[in-house]
């Protein structure tokens, strides 16, 4: 049975998560709240539950430790926008989620993935980005955009 493991187990990945235990697959999420958490294992049958912060390499490490071989790594992670509007109106610390708590959650996701793949010598790891990654959206951060993409194709699934 292939193995999803998805980091940002809310919106769309809990989406992604539904869909590919309805596929057959064992699926695993990640997420910082236990609420999030809460709602993956009550929404989606069979599905596996793991709070960490991706930000934190020691918490990435007991992820893949505890959820084991993995097919298939979806980073869906995001953050909210402490600001949004003009970039000419933002304040000083407006970047702060982002270069704080994103961007080295994204990176140790795509870092450490991308070794355990390697090591497991096959798989697919698939980082998610918004619209906004592509254009400018009025009041949207940098990787704001809710994005959408077809992880099944990149994973040779065939769903």
């Amino acid at each position: 049975m292939p193995t999803l493991l998805v980091f940002g187990a809310r919106n769309l990945g809990r989406v992604l998560a539904t869909d590919f235990a309805a596929d057959g697959w064992r699926v695993a999420g990640v997420a910082r709240s236990e609420e999030t958490i809460r709602l993956l294992v009550d929404d989606v049958p069979g599905a596996a539950g793991v709070i960490a912060d991706a930000a934190k390499p020691k918490d990435l490490e007991r992820v893949f430790r505890d959820v084991g071989d993995v097919d298939l790594i979806v980073n869906a992670i995001t953050t909210t926008p402490g600001f949004g509007g003009p970039i000419h109106e933002a304040p000083p610390d407006a970047l702060e989620p982002y270069i704080g708590e994103l961007l080295p959650a994204i990176f140790n996701v795509l870092r450490m993935g991308g070794r355990v793949l390697a090591e497991r010598g096959r798989g697919t790891l698939v980082q998610v980005t918004g619209g906004s990654a592509r254009r400018g959206n009025p009041g949207r951060g940098a990787l704001g955009g809710g994005g959408v993409c077809d992880a099944r194709a990149r994973s040779g699934s065939g769903g």
